[in-house]
């Protein structure tokens, strides 16, 4: 997906898997300061960093995806949105990091 394992690890540990395991995925009928549940979630967060990077970097229909990981549309999409977020905040919060 044009991501190497150091270049992954990396980001998963600059803070991504932090935010991922403490911060509540949004859904319209659950409370956004409420705690997550890790145990409910269907990814943990390499699998959702690996959903993401598949989705930014790939010409792979969304189809494919939830076939792939194993979720459902709703989800997929739900999963995105909010990892995303969670990707461009880790990015920024890198010592070396030139997002702005």
């Amino acid at each position: 997906m044009g991501f190497n394992v150091v270049t992954f690890d990396s980001i998963l540990e600059s803070g991504f898997e932090d935010h991922w395991n403490t911060t509540p995925i949004p859904w319209n009928d659950v409370s956004s300061s409420g705690i997550p549940y890790q145990s409910c979630c269907s990814l943990d967060a390499a699998s959702a960093l690996g959903l993401v990077l598949h989705y930014i970097t790939s010409t792979m229909l969304d189809v494919s995806l939830m076939q792939i990981f194993a979720l459902i549309p709703s989800t997929v999409s739900q999963y995105i949105n909010f990892t995303i977020e969670i990707l461009l905040q880790t990015l920024r919060e890198m010592p070396d990091a030139r997002i702005q």
